[in-house]
């Protein structure tokens, strides 16, 4: 083993661990982002696939430049807000139940729901069809949306992520109980038939925040267990999109190094590690920026206008990728291609800053709001090896939604014409 891979790998669990001590906090900003990147490139570096080439100098620079610029901007942040009085995790319900309103937080989860139902029924209508339901599951899944009614489906992993908090805030009787888990499970197999498992797995890791926030502080065990529970999940519904083996598959595309019995590892490692090797292959040959077309994609999305902006900026987001089976990149390129290495610098550090100013707030005056957004961004910094979600429609959709619906369950004053 690349005894460097070794040494990042060895940092990650050691960091790990430590976020299991009294006090300390898994989901810290820059301890949470040790703990991936440092497992991401070190896994990397184990360079088990013949795709996978040396990075050049420059790529070095730029990927670590992202990576080091993070943290700093995490700690800047803490050093301004050092003084700080932290809750102690799980936060006291006491603390903050006071400003959840108990009947708009179940008309919010209502009419989120009504609102997801009759968009994804009006979808399936027009378009005619289920992902899952036919022949070919992956392309009918990319296919597969109407601009408006999509976005409105895409807000089923915050109703169920509310749901869940409703569940996990109050005292509930057996019945209501039941009915929650019945929307819940109802909201869940239909957005199954979508086959987007990413949402879902965002969903699974959000609901594992408020458990740590609200109720009881992850531990070593659950954490085992949650990995591998996410990880079934997401290899079932990988499973439901495709009508072939694609443990061999995927084996067959990737030119790996090891042997074909081992086939099974080989997605999650492929998908794991081409995103930064797309991005030091793509920091080699780009040529001329962007200017904002990668990082504001959402607006143009919003607009309708990603294709003329595209054409007029001639950005080609799948140009410069190492092979045509793994076309993400890390998030380190969407400022890259936009605005070079200063782009990536200056952007990661804001990025660090929003997301500690955040968890500063959060942890000293914790609020409904607060916790939501912090879990759904703190997911937007995980798969932050694979994309940069802040740039999809969807996921500015998402924030926007869970924001309206936080502010409403805890002021719905403000809604209300005066």
């Amino acid at each position: 083993m690349n005894p460097a891979a070794t040494v990042l790998i060895g940092i990650s669990i050691t960091t790990l661990l430590f976020g299991f001590r009294k006090n300390a906090d898994i989901f810290h900003p820059a301890r949470f982002w040790i703990i991936l990147w440092s497992m991401v490139i070190g896994v990397t570096l184990l360079n088990l696939s013949y795709y996978q080439r040396e990075w050049s100098l420059k790529a070095w620079f730029v990927i670590v430049s992202g990576l080091t610029a993070y943290p700093v901007g995490v700690l800047a942040d803490t050093y301004i807000h050092r003084n700080f009085r932290y809750e102690s995790i799980p936060f006291q319900a006491e603390r903050f139940n006071d400003d959840i309103k108990r009947n708009s937080f179940r008309r919010v989860i209502y009419l989120m729901f009504l609102a997801y139902t009759v968009a994804y029924i009006l979808e399936w209508q027009i378009i005619g069809y289920l992902p899952l339901f036919t022949i070919f599951r992956e392309t009918q899944r990319h296919e597969f949306g109407i601009f408006g009614l999509h976005l409105i489906v895409s807000t089923l992993p915050i109703v169920l992520m509310l749901i869940s908090e409703y569940l996990l805030i109050f005292n509930h009787k057996v019945l209501t109980k039941v009915s929650y888990g019945v929307m819940f499970l109802v909201g869940l197999i239909s957005y199954v038939f979508l086959l987007n498992r990413l949402f879902i797995f965002m969903l699974g890791f959000m609901i594992i925040m408020l458990i740590h926030y609200l109720k009881k502080p992850l531990r070593v065990k659950a954490l085992l267990i949650t990995i591998i529970v996410l990880s079934f999940v997401f290899w079932g519904v990988g499973e439901l999109r495709t009508t072939q083996f694609i443990g061999d598959f995927i084996y067959n595309v990737s030119n790996m190094k090891y042997s074909e019995d081992y086939a099974n590892f080989t997605g999650p490692y492929m998908y794991t590690v081409m995103n930064l090797e797309n991005v030091a292959n793509g920091v080699k040959y780009l040529t001329d920026y962007n200017y904002g077309a990668n990082i504001l994609d959402w607006i143009y999305a919003l607009l309708q206008l990603q294709d003329p902006i595209s054409e007029y900026l001639n950005v080609a987001k799948f140009q410069y990728i190492v092979t045509k089976s793994f076309t993400t990149m890390s998030y380190m390129w969407y400022f890259y291609a936009d605005f070079g290495i200063a782009g990536v610098v200056i952007g990661s550090l804001i990025w660090g800053i929003i997301m500690s100013r955040l968890y500063h707030k959060m942890r000293s005056k914790p609020n409904l709001m607060l916790i939501n957004l912090y879990a759904l961004l703190t997911f937007m910094v995980f798969l932050s090896f694979f994309t940069f979600m802040p740039a999809m429609l969807n996921s500015v959709f998402q924030v926007i939604a869970l924001t309206l619906a936080s502010g409403f369950i805890e002021n719905p004053t403000l809604f209300k014409h005066k």
